[in-house]
């Protein structure tokens, strides 16, 4: 948004995006633009935030993945995994779509 008090006039700037490139920008935030010319990743900070944000996200899926096949080798648990993998799904669901 851009104001001009001196011309009391004030744009918008609306950019649609698709799901997508929504999740692509939430996860591969870098603190600066792709298409702003003679812009960089000049702060050290956001060089350390795209690591250490790409790490964190390959740490839970190992994670995830390894109590997925962990529970999966535990025959007698594979209901109760099922009902709470069933009612993870639902609680997310809920707060994706049902609070939307």
């Amino acid at each position: 948004m851009r104001v001009d008090l001196a011309h009391k006039r004030a744009t918008i700037q609306q950019v649609d995006r698709s799901v997508w490139s929504a999740l692509r920008i939430m996860h591969t935030f870098s603190g600066w633009r792709n298409t702003s010319a003679g812009s960089s990743r000049d702060w050290l900070v956001t060089s350390v935030w795209v690591v250490a944000m790409d790490a964190l996200a390959a740490g839970l899926l190992v994670m995830v993945f390894g109590s997925y096949y962990m529970w999966w080798r535990l025959r007698r648990m594979r209901t109760a995994g099922w009902i709470t993998l069933a009612a993870g799904w639902l609680s997310c669901a809920f707060f994706v779509y049902g609070l939307a």
